[in-house]
This record gives structure tokens, C-alpha cells and sequence, in this order.
């Protein structure tokens, strides 16, 4: 299924949604990045007027193991006639040294 372009978003080529739950929430979507990697977007959290939460989980890239967990917030916000997208990540990491 495909969800849609991520042009948009730096270094990711494309997106599709590997589930899709009919209220969004445990829905997961397949990325893969400009630069070769791939990696899974679950969405945990979805509220009216609050960013959109997502846990990126069996990605291919080597920082991941050095976490527990990444957490991705997606905001939107209207700019005119446009949407303007934040997107921040939040990682766990498994040790001190990490």
C-alpha cells in the first residue's frame, strides 16, 4: 500500500505502509532512506492538535544498536496554503558510553 511521498522529508525516498489500522494508531510504515538504509515507523500516539508519535524499530542502520529505543515526533502546521513539518527523534540509549 502506498502511503506517500516523503520527497519532502531529507534522506528518505520512500514510505509505504506495511499495516494500516483503520484509527492510525499501530499502524506501521516501511522507509527506506536515500542513502540505502530501511527502517520500520510504528505510529503509538495520534491526537487531535499534538504531533504525531512513531517508534522507529528494525532499521538497518548501525546506530540502532546502540539504543534501546528512538522515538520520532512528527508536528504539522499550517503556513498559508502549505504544511509546515517538524520532525524530531529522541533516542535511549542502552549505556552511559553510548
Amino acid at each position: 500500500m502506498r502511503m506517500f511521498r516523503y520527497e519532502p522529508t531529507p534522506g528518505v525516498k520512500s514510505a509505504e505502509f506495511e499495516t494500516r489500522t483503520p484509527d492510525i494508531v499501530g499502524s506501521r510504515i516501511q522507509v527506506t532512506n536515500l542513502y540505502g538504509s530501511s527502517h520500520v515507523e510504528e505510529i503509538v500516539k495520534r491526537q487531535p492538535d499534538q504531533p504525531l508519535q512513531l517508534h522507529m524499530m528494525n532499521s538497518s542502520i548501525p546506530l540502532f544498536r546502540l539504543a534501546t529505543r528512538f522515538g520520532v515526533s512528527r508536528a504539522f502546521e499550517r503556513v498559508g496554503h502549505e504544511t509546515k513539518m517538524t520532525r524530531s527523534f529522541e533516542m535511549n540509549a542502552k549505556s552511559m558510553l553510548t
